[in-house]
C-alpha cells in the first residue's frame, strides 16, 4: 500500500498542482497542518518539525507545532518552541507560554507571560482567560490573585466590547448590535467590531448589512480571513460565484491551511464555469484528507453537475466503500449510472438510496426516470406519484398528464 506521503504526491499530480508545495508553502507544513486539524498529533510533529526547519521564522509553523507538543503533554519542548515564537508574535507566544508554564508547575513564569499577554491590545476576554485549564492552575497562587485586582488591563470599552460577544453568543442578537453600535461611533477597533456586526446581521438575515460591514472589515485590515471566509461565503449563497471565487483565492493565499476553504472555492468555481479548476479543488483537499467520504461526494456532485459523468461514477464508488450508510450517496451514484445508461445500475442504486430515507421525492423522481427510459410505463408512474407525494412538483403534473390509465 502507497505511504500517506505518496497517495499525497498522486493525487496532487492528478490535480495538476505541485507536489511540493501548496500556496507557496512547504508540503510539511500542510500535511502536518492536516494532521493536526485531525488531531493525529504524533504523526503532525515530525512533519512540523522539518517544516520549521526549511523556514524557521514562520510564525505559523512555530505556533502549530507548539501546540501540538502541547497537546501531547511534551511541555518542555513545546516551551522551548513559544519562546521562539514570542519573538515572532509576542501576544500569541506569551500566551501559549503562560500556559505551557502552568502546566510545568513554574507558576512565576507562567504569571509573568500572562501578564505581558494582559498588556497586549488584542487579548482574550478576562472569564476565558480565569477559566482557561491550563491558566485556573495557577489561582491558589497569591500573585494569580493579586495580577487580576489590577483594573487597567480591560478598558471600558473592551468589557463593552466582550458584553457584546456575550450577548451574541447568548442569541441576543439586538443587544449585541446596539453595543456594537456604540463601538463602532466610538471608533474601537474598527476591524473587529464591523466583522462582529457582519455575524450580528448575517443571523438576523440582513444579507446587505452584512456585505456592508464585512467590506468595512477588510478595508480596515485586508487580511482580516475570517472577514474574507465570510465574505466569499455570502456572495456564493447569494449567488455570485464569479465574486466569490478571488476572494477564496486571497483567502488561500493568506492562509492555505484553512483546508475546507478549497472545498468551499470548488463550489463558487463549479458555479462560475470553471469545472476544471474545480475538481482540482476537491483533489487538493483530498490529497491532505484522504479519507473524508464528503469530500468524495462533493466531487462526484460537482463532476455530475458539469456533466462528467465517469468522473462522479469514479468519486461516488469511492465515497460509497467508505460510507455505504448515506441515502443521497447512493442516490448520485445511481443518478450517474442513468446519466451513462447503465439502468439496471441505476434501479440498483436508487433503490437502495430509497431503502436507507423513502422520503425523498428527488429519488423517487430519478427512479421513475430510470422506469422511463427502460420502458416500464406503469412502474414510471408509480414512482412519479410517490414523487409527486414527497414535493416534486413536475412529477405530479407528468402523472396528470400521461397516467390516467394506469392503476
Amino acid at each position: 500500500m502507497a505511504s500517506r506521503a505518496g497517495r499525497i504526491l498522486l493525487i496532487l499530480g492528478i490535480a495538476g498542482l505541485s507536489g511540493v508545495s501548496m500556496q507557496g508553502q512547504p508540503s510539511q507544513y500542510l500535511e502536518g497542518s492536516a494532521l493536526f486539524q485531525q488531531e493525529r498529533y504524533p504523526e503532525a510533529i515530525p512533519l512540523l518539525q522539518q517544516a520549521r526547519s526549511s523556514d524557521p521564522g514562520n510564525a505559523r509553523i512555530l505556533e502549530m507545532l507548539g501546540k501540538a507538543l502541547y497537546q501531547m503533554e511534551e511541555y518542555a519542548p513545546a516551551r522551548d518552541v513559544f519562546l521562539v515564537l514570542e519573538t515572532r508574535d509576542p501576544a500569541a507566544g506569551s500566551l501559549h507560554l503562560a500556559r505551557t508554564e502552568a502546566m510545568l508547575n513554574h507558576p512565576e513564569q507562567a504569571l509573568r507571560h500572562l501578564e505581558l499577554y494582559l498588556r497586549s491590545a488584542d487579548k482574550l476576554p478576562e472569564p476565558v482567560l480565569m477559566l482557561d485549564p491550563a491558566l485556573s492552575r495557577l489561582d491558589t497562587d497569591p500573585r494569580w490573585h493579586t495580577l487580576w485586582a489590577r483594573e487597567d488591563w480591560y478598558s471600558p470599552l473592551d468589557r463593552q466590547f466582550q458584553e457584546a460577544l456575550f450577548l451574541k453568543d447568548r442569541q441576543e442578537y439586538l443587544e449585541a448590535l446596539n453595543l456594537l453600535l456604540a463601538l463602532e461611533q466610538s471608533g474601537y477597533r474598527k476591524t473587529e467590531v464591523a466583522y462582529q456586526k457582519a455575524l450580528v446581521y448575517k443571523t438576523l438575515g440582513n444579507e446587505k448589512a452584512a456585505r456592508s460591514a464585512l467590506k468595512i472589515a477588510l478595508d480596515n485590515d485586508p487580511r482580516h480571513v475570517d472577514a474574507l471566509e465570510e465574505l466569499a461565503r455570502l456572495e456564493e449563497t447569494r449567488g455570485n460565484h464569479k465574486e466569490a471565487v478571488p476572494l477564496y483565492d486571497r483567502l488561500l493565499r493568506q492562509d492555505p491551511v484553512r483546508f475546507p476553504a478549497y472545498l468551499d472555492r470548488a463550489v463558487a468555481k463549479s458555479g462560475a464555469g470553471m469545472a476544471e479548476q474545480a475538481l482540482k479543488d476537491v483533489d487538493a483537499y483530498l490529497a491532505y484528507f484522504p479519507e473524508a467520504d464528503s469530500a468524495y461526494y462533493l466531487k462526484g456532485r460537482l463532476a455530475y453537475e458539469n456533466g462528467k459523468y465517469l468522473e462522479s461514477l469514479k468519486a461516488m464508488n469511492i465515497a460509497l466503500e467508505m460510507e455505504a450508510g448515506r441515502a443521497e450517496y447512493w442516490l448520485l451514484r445511481g443518478q450517474s449510472h442513468a446519466a451513462t445508461n447503465g439502468l439496471r445500475y441505476a434501479a440498483r442504486d436508487l433503490s437502495m438510496s430509497l431503502d436507507l430515507d423513502p422520503f425523498q421525492g428527488e429519488t423517487w423522481n430519478a427512479l421513475a426516470g430510470v422506469a422511463l427510459a427502460a420502458g416500464d410505463r406503469e412502474e414510471a408512474c408509480r414512482c412519479f406519484n410517490m414523487a409527486s407525494l414527497y414535493g416534486i412538483l413536475e412529477a405530479g403534473q407528468w402523472v396528470e398528464r400521461n397516467c390516467a390509465g394506469t392503476k
